[in-house]
């Protein structure tokens, strides 16, 4: 008599949360990244004891349903983010690629930044990558509000990344005719909002932007910002060897202490980039 031949993890994962059993998920969750990287297993944890969290608050009525479920819902889809970036580290043959979308502003008025030579060496450290076949990199210049939404519909980015100006409380786009265009924190958070179902990890590379990150960061996973006025060079070095390591098989905060350590063989060593993990201020 023939053996049923068991389905794979991912898959038994996947039905369990299309069912609403995110504890069954969980499990199997757990045994699909043992034997992988630790930092996976870490964040497992991490999603694990939020779960907890939210199931615990929501019995003592901390919290109501409503909050219940869009908590619970976010948990999902960093369950499905986890497995996704768990085989992408895994270099699984013929799985989807993973898209990395910046997006580069520098207006007339403003001073003059190297956003060519950043997409340059970005696109440099990708095609040396060792997972470069399933990295799909994609600029995009000059960025207005309509072509930067335009943008992220088309594309369904994994990762999303702005360079250009910024401000404690804005990020510099273009208009058509080359002035600058303010887009304020609270169009940023709807614009992430309503993206958070694809988008991972957000990269502020610009001037100023902790503010920006930390409201991004309550509806994406990994967010990235500065808390100073940064140079353009070290803008440069951060962001091609961020994705330096994740075309290594980093994950986002192991990328992230790459990157900040490029910096510092630069001689970069004050005004680091901060990272938001879950909401949380992780650097």
């Amino acid at each position: 008599m023939l053996k049923e031949k068991r389905k794979p993890y991912e898959n038994i994962i996947k039905e369990s949360l299309s069912d609403g059993d995110v504890d069954s998920a969980l499990k199997n969750l757990k045994k699909y990244l043992q034997g992988g990287k630790s930092d996976y297993l870490k964040e497992f944890i991490l999603i694990k004891g939020n779960y907890k969290k939210i199931c615990r608050e929501y019995r003592q009525q901390v919290i109501t349903r409503d909050v219940y479920r869009a908590e619970t819902n976010q948990l999902i889809n960093n369950i499905l983010s986890l497995i996704k970036e768990a085989k992408f580290c895994q270099h699984s043959v013929g799985e989807e690629e993973i898209k990395i979308l910046l997006l580069a502003a520098n207006p007339f008025g403003t001073k003059q930044l190297r956003l060519n030579e950043e997409i340059r060496k970005i696109k440099t450290n990708i095609k040396l990558a060792k997972n470069r076949d399933r990295l799909a990199f994609k600029s995009a210049s000059a960025v207005t509000p309509e072509n930067l939404m335009q943008e992220m519909l088309d594309e369904r980015p994994y990762y999303v990344q702005f360079s250009g100006h910024g401000d404690v409380d804005r990020i510099y786009l273009e208009q058509d005719n080359g002035k600058p265009h303010f887009v304020d924190t609270d169009a940023l958070e709807a614009l992430f909002e309503h993206f958070k179902q694809e988008v991972r990890c957000v990269l502020l590379n610009c001037c100023y932007s902790e503010m920006q990150a930390q409201t991004i960061a309550a509806h994406i996973r990994y967010v990235i910002g500065t808390s100073f006025s940064i140079l353009d060079a070290a803008a440069i070095i951060f962001s091609a060897g961020f994705y330096q390591a994740i075309g290594a098989g980093n994950d986002v905060p192991s990328a992230f202490d790459a990157a900040k350590v490029c910096l510092k063989l630069k001689g970069y060593k004050e005004n680091m980039p901060v990272l938001w993990i879950d909401g949380k201020r992780a650097s």
